[in-house]
Parts: structure tokens; C-alpha cells; sequence
């Protein structure tokens, strides 16, 4: 007769009411547990996370800046569509540095803004609403990604192609993050 040993943790290594498959279970869930409280606040910074083209961009950027107003942020837009190799390239580089995300998450509300050759830009005619959009009226881009910030009145603080920040097929952190940092709330 084999003897099973005594474990600290109940049902590991033993077959009491349990399995060792839900022991790892419970391991996993525990790890994605502790993990997850850092991480889950990350990316909701983004107003929405996809680039829609059957998205009303006006009412997208509202309420952006709806939202920017009440937690005293600026907007980010970044202008760009699924098909966009290197709007995947940023939204990877963003995730993967702490840094952008600390001061994304900290002073902005980002809105994906779906774009192509049917919408190269975005028109926006302020809706006699001075306070959301008054300043924001016709962004054209040249290449994509394209960022756009705004104050939370819709006043454009800098619109600009991202050429010039690519470093080995990734977008340069020092570089997005003296942008930021240029114009955070």
C-alpha cells in the first residue's frame, strides 16, 4: 500500500474531492488572479478598442471628449483601421511598455478612429455644442497611424503622421512618450 503524502494545499497530489487537473486549475486561476488587478485598469484608457467603419466618428470624438472633460484628460485619437499594419504595430507597442501605458492611462481617453480611402480623415462640424468640438473640424492624414490630441473643449493641440518614430520596425518609446508628455493634462 502506497502512502500519500500530507500537502499543505488541499486535494493537491490526493484524490479528495478533487484531481490533480483541478488543482492546476485552481493554480492557473490563482496566478491570473494576482496578476490580473495590475492589468485590468491598463487598456481601459481606450473609449473603444476597434477601428469600426460603421461607427459615427462625430459622435465617437463626443464622446471622447465627454469623457476627457469629467476625468480631466485630453483626447487621443489615433486615426487608422484594422487594415493598418502599423496601427497594430502601436497599439502592440503601447501594450507592451508600462511607461505609455502609466501615462496614457493617467492622462488621456484614447479613441480609435476608423479611416480609409473612402474617410482619409475625419470631418468634424461642431453641433452647436461649443464646449465639445468647436475647434475640431477637418483632420486630414497623409499616412496611418495618425495621432490627434485634444483638450476636452476640442481645441487640436497636435496633429501629426507618425513618420519619424519608427526604430526597428517599432514605434521609439522615448519618442511617443515626449509627445505625451508634451501634451497631457
Amino acid at each position: 500500500m502506497t502512502k500519500s503524502r500530507a500537502c499543505p494545499i488541499p486535494c493537491v497530489g490526493r484524490r479528495q474531492g478533487g484531481s490533480r487537473l483541478s488543482a492546476t486549475l485552481l493554480g492557473v486561476l490563482v496566478a491570473v488572479a494576482l496578476i490580473s488587478p495590475a492589468r485590468a485598469g491598463e487598456q481601459d484608457f481606450y473609449i473603444v478598442t476597434d477601428y469600426d467603419p460603421g461607427r459615427d466618428n462625430v459622435e465617437l470624438v463626443s464622446d471622447a471628449m465627454k469623457r476627457a472633460d469629467a476625468e480631466d484628460k485630453r483626447v487621443l485619437l489615433i486615426l487608422g483601421g484594422d487594415w493598418c499594419g502599423w496601427c497594430k504595430v502601436l497599439e502592440n507597442d503601447i501594450a507592451e511598455s508600462e511607461e505609455l501605458t502609466a501615462i496614457i492611462s493617467r492622462h488621456y481617453v484614447v479613441a480609435k478612429v476608423h479611416c480609409d480611402s473612402g474617410s482619409p480623415g475625419i470631418r468634424y462640424k461642431p453641433r452647436k455644442q461649443p464646449k465639445y468640438g468647436a475647434s475640431f473640424v477637418n483632420i486630414r492624414a497623409k499616412s496611418y497611424p495618425h495621432l490627434v490630441i485634444l483638450d476636452s473643449d476640442g481645441k487640436r493641440l497636435l496633429s501629426r503622421d507618425m513618420g519619424g518614430l519608427v526604430e526597428n520596425r517599432r514605434y521609439s518609446e522615448p519618442k511617443l512618450l515626449r509627445i505625451l508628455n508634451r501634451h497631457k493634462s
